[in-house]
């Protein structure tokens, strides 16, 4: 698997500010029992390993941020998410745990 070099990248702080003016579909892609610990609120669940097979629960034309612990199964996710056409996707910074050390609340 290769990342694209190119992807964009959201930081926790941004996401915040980002959820008061829209509703940016927040995809974690994280596995069911992560999910279930903690998860950043108003997010979707659908496990990396799903992904490709679920692409049609998902709306290419809206501005999807993608997460998972710490940014490497989220940065693989942008990819297959882009080559199926969605152009406005971007990789939270440091996942779900730098969303927490941020201070940022929780599920």
């Amino acid at each position: 698997m290769y990342y694209t070099y190119s992807m964009k990248t959201i930081t926790p702080q941004e996401l915040l500010e980002l959820t008061k003016t829209e509703e940016p579909v927040i995809l974690d892609v994280r596995d069911p029992d992560e999910h279930e610990t903690m998860c950043i609120p108003n997010s979707n669940l659908i496990p990396l390993s799903e992904l490709e097979s679920r692409l049609s629960e998902l709306d290419p034309n809206k501005k999807t941020i993608v997460y998972c612990a710490s940014g490497g199964r989220s940065c693989a996710a942008c990819d297959i998410l882009e080559e199926h056409g969605f152009t406005d996707v971007y990789n939270l910074q440091n996942g779900v745990l730098g969303w927490m050390m941020s201070g940022l609340p929780t599920e």
